[in-house]
């Protein structure tokens, strides 16, 4: 099966109890993993700026353009999870598109944080249905590969 994910890889600072942490993020980059350690054909097309600080932590190459990484903030600290945007890659268009595949995962996400530089809180409703998906992926990396592949094509 040919898989394309398309998403932006970024840049995530993460403030916890414990202290802060930087890590590469993003859809494309959390579901190009999931594929690659279960050995499934895919390809990915993710956009980054001239910043992007970890090229060498993604199996597939992003396209590099004019400007910063999205970048997100994301603040464990109190009740809620706070989530800032600091920089905005441009979109990824329809021609940035290549190749012929069987099934698409989309980052939706990316769309609507085009409309406002600042997010409402999350709270955990709304994490749950954007995360049930990749919790059910999840669930079926701790089984069988046929089961994670089963799912995936139904």
């Amino acid at each position: 099966m040919s898989i394309l994910v398309v998403g932006h890889y970024l840049h995530d600072t993460l403030f916890g109890n414990a202290g802060t942490h930087r890590t590469v993020g993003g859809t494309a980059a959390y579901a190009s993993a999931i594929l690659e350690a279960l050995g499934e054909s895919h390809e990915v097309v993710a956009k980054v700026g001239e910043d992007f600080l970890y090229a060498d932590a993604v199996s597939r190459p992003a396209i590099v353009v004019p400007g910063p990484t999205t970048s997100f903030i994301d603040d464990y600290r109190g009740p809620e999870r706070l989530e800032r945007v600091e920089a905005l890659t441009p979109a990824i268009e329809p021609d940035d598109l290549r190749g012929a595949w069987e099934v698409g995962l989309a980052d939706t996400q990316a769309v609507t944080d085009r409309s406002g530089v600042e997010r409402a809180p999350q709270t955990s409703e709304h994490e749950g249905r954007a995360l049930s998906l990749w919790e059910q992926l999840g669930e079926h990396l701790t089984g069988d590969r046929e089961a994670y592949t089963t799912a995936l094509r139904a």
